[in-house]
């Protein structure tokens, strides 16, 4: 069994628990995979699975998650993450993941507009950056869901800290992105753009068939699709040259990139209405 089947299990037995033990085993799971990234994957779910099937087992007899592992769960979560082993593969592949997204959002302008170059440096410098800092958020996180006597309970207070705290973290990232210019620039102009281009429309269309939550996807997919077929226009020898130099092709870019936003959002809406 794979990682994703067994978190596709997971989430299948989790709508048989019944409130109290929902909420039990969710601040469970939260801390145990924040807090467990630099371990082993496929042992933190399989103990998370475990954990689970003992507790749909204990409330079949009535019994409550926490009259059967008792009050303090931070223990047992700890001593759990404690005996697996922490693999340097998943920091790498978090990593990845997150310099990917970022260079994914950083390309986009210049996917659309082959006058925009790629400053591949600066670009790098942010996104080392911002890999740090969601590494870092993500595990303290997990280390605040036990933390009760910490929490601030007026919304507007925490919310105003929050927006704060955000800004000031993400504040470095971002003034990287403005000022930090550097000699390492990449123009996608021509067929060598659309040959990047279409690199990344297919791998992006090969994770997207693999992902096991398409439905999920499905309107980033879409979004990122209109995306690149404009970017691939604006390439072409005489298409390129009318929506990029002419007030019409300007209005008409500007009106498809206007539609892809829209129906990236209806997606959304669409999606949220479902569930």
């Amino acid at each position: 069994m794979k990682v994703k089947d067994l978190i596709a299990q997971n989430y299948l037995l989790q709508q048989e628990l019944n409130p109290k033990n929902k909420k039990f085993y969710t601040d469970l799971l939260l801390y145990v995979r924040l807090r467990g990234l630099l371990h082993d994957e496929y042992v933190v779910e399989s103990n998370l699975l475990t954990i689970l099937q003992d507790i749909l087992d204990a409330q079949s007899h009535n019994i409550s998650a926490e009259e059967y592992f008792g009050k303090n769960v931070k223990t047992l979560a700890d001593e759990l993450l404690a005996a697996i082993p922490i693999k340097l593969l998943e920091l790498l592949k978090l990593t990845f993941t997150a310099l990917a997204t970022y260079f994914l959002v950083s390309f986009l302008p210049a996917l659309v507009n082959p006058i925009t170059p790629i400053d591949l440096g600066s670009i790098l410098l942010a996104g080392g950056y911002f890999s740090l800092v969601i590494l870092l958020g993500l595990i303290f996180f997990g280390h605040t869901i036990y933390q009760h006597k910490y929490r601030i309970h007026n919304r507007i207070l925490k919310y105003t800290i929050l927006c704060l705290s955000l800004s000031l973290i993400l504040a470095p990232g971002i003034l990287i992105t403005l000022f930090i210019k550097t000699p390492l620039k990449l123009y996608l102009t021509g067929w060598l753009g659309i040959a990047v281009i279409l690199v990344f429309s297919g791998i992006g269309a090969y994770f997207f068939w693999k992902n096991a939550e398409k439905e999920l996807t499905i309107p980033i997919f879409v979004f990122l699709a209109g995306i690149a077929l404009l970017g691939i226009a604006t390439r072409l020898p005489f298409l390129g040259t009318f929506l990029l130099n002419t007030r019409s092709g300007q209005y008409l870019s500007t009106g498809l990139l206007l539609a892809f936003l829209i129906i990236f959002w209806i997606l959304n809406f669409m999606l949220n209405r479902k569930k």
